[in-house]
C-alpha cells in the first residue's frame, strides 16, 4: 500500500492501476493533526510489516505514527545531498529520524556519506547504498529512426546537431549555462541546436537570456514532456550542468538513451559519469568548460560513441530489477532487526 501525504489529486488512482492500494491524505500543510491521524489509521488498518518513508516531511510523519504498528520494520530513502529546508531544526529532525529507523538507504554513496556524518551514534553498516533504478523498456533499438521522428516534430532536419538538456528549471540545474555554452558554440557550429525539456521558476529568465544573447532560433525551450525516452533519442550529446542532484537519474535515462553524457565534476554524478569512460565531467559553474565538453563531444564521433556505448551499458547494469531485489535484501535486514528487538 502506498500513502502520499499531499499532491497530485490522481496519484491514488494511478498507485491502484499499478496494482497496489493508494491513499491521499489530503494533507493541507506539514503538521496537520487531522492527517497524522488519518495515517495512524491506516497503518493500524494495514498493519503492514514495513513502514517505508522517502523524504524529511514523510519520515517525521511516518515516525510519529509508527507506534500504531509496532511490529512494523522502519526504513527511510534518503534522496537529496541537502536538507529539505535551510536553518539548524531541519537538520535536528533529519537526526531524529535517522536514528528511529531500523535501515537507512542511499541513493548513492555521496547520500549515504551524509546519513553517516549526520547522525552520529546510528550504525553505519545500516545504511546502504541503492542507486535508483532505470526502465530501459521505453529505450527501443530504433534510436536513429526514433531521432528523426523527434527531429522533424522539432522542425529539424538530419544534419542538425542537437544538445539537449532534460531538468526542471531551478537555479541548482543551471540550465542557463548551456545557453551561454550556446553563445560560445554558436558562430563555428552553424547546425548546433541545444533543445531544452523541463519547466520551472527559471523558465521567465532562461526565455530573456535566450533572446538577449540572439539565440532565439538555436536554443528551443520546450517546456515539460511527458515523451523524455523518445526525445533523448534525438540527442547528439547530453549535457548536465547541474550542480546538486542525490543521484542524477536523467543521467542515467539519457545514457539508456545511448545520448553521450556531460555532467559537472561534482559527486554524485561521478558515481555514474566517469570521465572518458562513461561520459565526460567539465568544472561546474563554468559555461566554457561545458562549450569545450559539447565541442569535444561533436568533434570527434569515435570518442561520442564509445561513450554512448559505455553509457548505455551503465544504465543495463542498474535495472528496476536490481533495485528491488536490493531495496528487499534491505527490509529483510529491518524485519530481523526489528525481532530480535523484541
Amino acid at each position: 500500500a502506498c500513502v502520499q501525504l499531499r499532491g497530485p489529486h490522481d496519484w491514488a488512482d494511478a498507485v491502484r492501476a499499478a496494482g497496489a492500494e493508494g491513499t491521499d491524505l489530503q494533507m493541507r500543510r506539514y503538521g496537520d493533526f487531522r492527517a497524522l491521524a488519518r495515517l495512524r489509521a491506516r497503518l493500524r488498518a494495514f498493519a503492514p510489516d514495513v513502514i517505508h518513508a522517502h523524504l524529511q516531511p514523510a519520515e517525521i510523519h511516518a515516525a510519529l505514527a509508527r507506534s500504531a504498528a509496532p511490529a512494523a520494520a522502519y526504513v527511510i530513502t534518503r534522496h537529496n545531498l541537502d536538507p529539505f529546508h535551510r536553518g539548524p531544526a531541519p537538520r535536528l529532525l533529519e537526526a531524529w529520524s535517522t536514528r528511529r529507523a531500523d535501515e537507512v538507504i542511499g541513493i548513492s554513496e555521496a547520500v549515504s556519506r551524509r546519513v553517516r556524518a549526520h547522525a552520529p551514534g546510528f550504525p553505519p553498516e545500516r545504511v546502504t547504498t541503492i542507486p535508483y533504478g532505470v526502465d530501459l523498456s521505453p529505450f527501443g533499438e530504433a534510436r536513429e529512426a526514433v531521432g528523426r521522428q523527434v527531429r522533424a516534430e522539432l522542425g529539424l532536419d538530419d544534419e542538425a546537431q542537437v544538445a539537449g538538456l532534460v531538468a526542471r528549471l531551478i537555479p541548482t540545474k543551471r540550465a542557463d549555462l548551456l545557453v551561454e555554452a550556446m553563445a560560445e558554440l554558436a558562430p563555428r557550429w552553424p547546425r548546433l541546436v541545444a533543445v531544452v525539456a523541463g519547466d520551472g521558476a527559471e523558465m521567465t529568465a532562461l526565455r530573456e537570456q535566450v533572446q538577449a544573447r540572439g539565440l532565439g532560433q538555436r536554443v528551443r525551450l520546450l517546456g515539460e514532456r511527458r515523451d523524455v525516452p523518445r526525445l533523448m533519442q534525438a540527442f547528439d550529446v547530453f549535457a548536465f550542468p547541474s550542480v546538486s542532484e542525490g543521484f542524477g537519474l536523467v543521467l542515467l535515462e539519457a545514457m539508456a538513451a545511448r545520448a553521450p553524457v556531460i555532467a559537472a565534476d561534482l559527486p554524485p554524478m561521478t558515481d555514474l559519469v566517469r570521465h572518458e569512460t562513461t561520459g565526460l565531467t567539465c568544472a561546474p559553474n563554468d559555461a566554457k568548460a561545458l562549450a569545450a565538453a559539447i565541442e569535444r563531444l561533436l568533434s570527434d564521433g569515435e570518442l561520442a560513441r564509445r561513450l554512448a556505448d559505455a553509457g548505455r551499458r551503465q544504465a543495463e547494469a542498474h535495472s528496476i530489477a536490481r533495485m528491488t531485489e536490493r531495496t528487499a535484501e534491505v527490509y529483510a535486514r529491518a524485519l530481523a532487526l526489528r525481532r530480535s528487538a523484541g
